[in-house]
């Protein structure tokens, strides 16, 4: 023991002092780990949130907040932070940390979970019996592993996936060999609670770990000592499942109700795939996830297993069977959740990597001269193929190779020496890893070189970036302070430009966006039925692309837009003060949250109708599964307009084709007769082909007009994030109160722009107008709202449905006039309710689903836990 403690305080030190050259980019330049996009926009306004949650359970622990009105449209907060930070235990030291003094905290805790993740490889070192030069040298690689380096600096709670990995193959092994069962439960409970997206791929790893520990240890048992094994297994696993269920259940229900589900998948990655996986085995280069990158000593060192995959069968094996599974996309889909291939799983070939590193390392470094021979050549080969891959272009990879061949002539100068003492191996080896993983680091964030550090926010920038949109309206702040001030009803903000996402979270009011991993399938169901052209995967509404009916629907009662840019402003909007540099608009026309519908269509109805005609009849009708025995409203279409080209800078229209000549050519177009008209931009099917073979197949359009921008993505699976094809516009340019309309096409990229149909359509907001009138003369009155309530009452005059405009929730139960009574999605995203002619009182009220039963699952699953530790000595399980 003592030599253990001794030999993590080395690493503790070692750690430490590598961490202050690797991370000096940012200490001398007072940056902190908050990355400028996610980090910004989710993880740290989550971290705060969280910090702010906890300290008001801290304040009164019977008042637990279960929902939030803040998070999109309304959503679980359990169920959206589960993903992110809930399981972290690291983040509850938020609770006692001054807000100011966050960043901080929120930096120094991811440098931590690094620590740690070698801590966890330590842990499983020592019971494979490595010495603790072994030990050492695989934890510094491990810590330092480019996926910590490179994701997990961006993704701070990804990092704990790589604490729990060593230590659930540790935990697997004790059960196997020792029949310890203990660890594994906890170990399992832990991981669940922590992330059940990791936990997934944590979980497949370690169960195929134990499999193949069966095939090379245990094969000659009886094959009943196999399904024994097997049924304590997952019962273990089940008892690990209940005592995590208060918190593993309401994530995995935001996961499958959410709009990560169902997305494509491809057939082969890309050929700059394959190349990344060559060059990030010894660097910070990736692609799809695939973060591979630890000490370039493992170059010299796979050969070594291969020559000696008979002594070694298992670790080559697992070497094999992850190596194709890097290949091959079907493997990153099926370690995705079936979802779209992402190889986020990669922190386990890394792990691997580390420890065929350490494995091979002893002190004495014995190998033979085929070994020998095998690595150098390798090696020799591998350096020729990167010079071919980067065009004789390595400055990236200088410290790498260098490491290689120092450390191989090494190996062949002590191969001959045969005296060398080991003391003087360690100490080599040790400060040639020191030195690689500190210079790979340092180079990846140092100024001089990659500049990786510069994506990162600095300490003094983060709050003003968020109370400003970042910088692009200094007084927004102000805005959302006086709007609180003013009004305390319900209602949303909308706000352009929407560069920065979650703001509602961070500065504590109502909107309709929302940028996390576990958004609703709901919303983002209808929101690429009505041909959002904001639509994402991971932020599904936005603004609603600022579209007057959905957003008046959903009630919007605000707009803020920068100081003359009223443009931005959806129809029906007058100025109600402007602060500083931002001006706050207020709807003339805006809804309560909850709608009264007398008029209904069916859903199947409801899908025949183009985008422009489903957004018509969000206004006028529910759209529910069965309609039958109520009236139907009239659905009133667009209206297609003629337009005229008026100049097209190389730009040459023939046949259903943009022909782009240069970048940012400009096609402008005039559309005439649309005073008092919402005109939209549509063009079908559009796909990019560019110039030259040699470019990337993505493009992008921008349009400008009345003074605003927008932008839109041509994504195929390939280029997409997502691996989905996006190829339809469907862009909103706002209401024009002049007779003619002049549009700009601006194309970021020389090529070939085809299409099936581009047209320029209307809608008549007059029309608009009467319809939301009609809407409230139903509306209901006496309306209160609270964290997860809502009640009013209501004088229906026809028997009809009511809407509450929130994601749709089993979570949601409805009482009229005191009785309970069933809920049901309406218009494809919302909560619904029949109601009969009549006065009634109405109550929305939010209860977490199966929050009862998952309370209780866990108090099982904990005294399940300690009666089998009390009785597991006594009794053979």
């Amino acid at each position: 023991m003592k030599k253990k403690i001794k030999i993590i305080s080395i690493y503790t030190i070692l750690f430490i002092c590598i961490s202050l050259v690797v991370f000096s980019p940012f200490l001398l330049n007072g940056r902190s780990f908050i990355w400028e996009v996610d980090g910004f926009q989710q993880h740290f306004i989550v971290f705060s949130d969280f910090s702010r949650i906890l300290k008001e359970i801290l304040k009164d622990p019977f008042h637990i907040q279960q929902f939030s009105w803040n998070i999109g449209l309304g959503s679980d907060i359990l169920g959206q932070y589960s993903y992110y930070i809930v399981g972290d235990i690291f983040s509850y030291l938020s609770a006692f940390c001054p807000e100011n003094m966050l960043a901080y905290l929120y930096t120094f805790l991811i440098v931590f979970r690094f620590y740690c993740s070698g801590l966890a490889f330590m842990a499983f070192s020592f019971y494979k019996k490595h010495t603790n030069f072994q030990t050492l040298i695989g934890a510094l690689i491990y810590a330092f592993c480019a996926f910590n380096l490179v994701g997990c600096i961006k993704h701070p709670y990804f990092a704990n996936a790589l604490i729990f990995f060593p230590l659930f193959l540790l935990a697997t092994e004790r059960f196997v060999r020792d029949n310890k069962k203990g660890m594994f439960i906890i170990i399992s409970a832990l991981c669940m609670i922590s992330n059940f997206y990791f936990c997934y791929m944590i979980t497949l790893a370690g169960f195929g770990y134990a499999f193949i520990i069966y095939i090379f240890d245990y094969r000659h048992e009886k094959i009943t000592w196999l399904f024994k094994k097997i049924g304590v297994a997952i019962g273990c696993y089940g008892l690990a499942f209940l005592m995590s269920a208060v918190i593993m259940i309401p994530g995995i229900i935001a996961f499958l109700t959410s709009s990560r589900l169902g997305v494509e998948s491809i057939s082969i990655y890309p050929l700059n795939y394959y190349r990344s996986i060559l060059t990030g085995l010894i660097s910070t280069d990736q692609s799809f996830w695939s973060i591979l990158g630890v000490s370039s000593i493992i170059v010299a060192t796979l050969p070594i297993l291969l020559k000696r995959r008979k002594e070694e069968p298992k670790l080559f094996v697992i070497f094999c069977i992850l190596t194709i599974m890097l290949v091959i996309p079907i493997f990153g889909s099926v370690m995705n959740g079936l979802s779209y291939p992402n190889n986020r799983w990669s922190f386990i070939y890394s792990f691997l990597l580390a420890y065929i590193i350490s494995h091979f390392l002893n002190s004495k470094l014995e190998f033979t001269s085929k070994e020998l021979i095998c690595s150098t050549l390798f090696s020799i080969i591998y350096f020729i193929i990167i010079l071919v891959i980067e065009k004789f272009y390595v400055i990236d990879y200088i410290i790498s190779f260098l490491v290689i061949f120092i450390f191989l002539g090494y190996l062949w100068y002590i191969h001959y020496k045969k005296q060398v003492k080991s003391y003087i191996n360690m100490i080599l080896i040790l400060s040639l890893i020191i030195f690689n993983v500190t210079g790979v680091g340092y180079q990846l964030y140092s100024s001089q070189f990659s500049r990786y550090a510069n994506n990162f926010l600095k300490y003094s920038e983060i709050s003003k970036k968020y109370d400003t949109v970042n910088g692009s309206m200094k007084n927004y702040k102000d805005a959302i302070q006086y709007i609180k001030a003013n009004d305390s009803t319900f209602y949303r903000i909308t706000r352009e430009p929407n560069w920065t996402q979650n703001l509602s979270v961070r500065l504590d009011y109502k909107s309709m966006s929302s940028y996390l991993s576990l958004v609703s399938g709901y919303a983002s169901t209808l929101s690429y039925d009505i041909g959002n052209s904001q639509y994402t995967t991971s932020n599904t509404t936005k603004e609603f692309d600022d579209r007057t009916k959905v957003t008046t629907l959903l009630s919007t009662k605000y707009s803020i837009v920068p100081k003359n840019k009223s443009a931005y402003v959806p129809y029906g909007y007058e100025l109600l003060k402007t602060i500083g540099d931002t001006s706050i608009y207020i709807n003339q026309h805006a809804l309560l949250p909850v709608t009264f519908y007398n008029d209904v269509i069916s859903l199947d109805e409801f899908e025949k109708l183009d985008p422009l005609e489903k957004e018509d009849s969000l206004i006028k009708q529910a759209a529910i599964k069965n309609a039958d025995g109520y009236p139907k409203a009239n659905i009133s279409s667009p209206s297609k307009e003629e337009y005229t080209i008026i100049s097209s800078d190389n730009i040459t229209l023939n046949s259903n084709r943009f022909v782009v000549k240069k970048k940012d050519s400009k096609l402008r177009i005039r559309i005439s007769d649309v005073t008092g008209k919402e005109i939209y931009i549509k063009v079908s099917n559009l796909n990019f082909k560019p110039e030259n073979k040699k470019q990337s197949f993505d493009s992008s359009i921008s349009l400008v007009s009345n003074k605003t921008s927008k932008t839109f993505k041509i994504e195929d699976k390939k280029t997409s994030p997502y691996y989905i094809s996006w190829n339809d516009i469907f862009w909103n340019i706002g209401n024009s109160s002049e007779d003619n309309q002049m549009i700009e096409l601006v194309f970021k990229k020389p090529g070939i722009y085809s299409f099936d149909n581009f047209e320029c359509l209307t809608t008549d907001m007059k029309e608009y107008e009467a319809n939301i009138a009609n809407l409230k003369m139903s509306s209901p009155s006496d309306l209160t709202f609270g964290d997860n309530s809502m009640k009013m009452s209501i004088n229906a005059t026809k028997d009809g449905i009511i809407q509450l405009a929130t994601n749709y929730s089993k979570g949601w139960k409805a009482y009229v006039d005191g009785q309970s009574v069933d809920t049901f999605v309406v218009n494809k995203a919302f909560v619904g309710i029949k109601i009969n002619k009549g006065f009634h009182h109405i109550e929305f009220k939010y209860e977490r689903s199966f929050q009862n039963l998952s309370l209780v699952m866990t108090g099982f699953g904990v005294i399940g836990f300690i009666i089998l530790i009390l009785v597991e000595k006594k009794i053979k399980i």
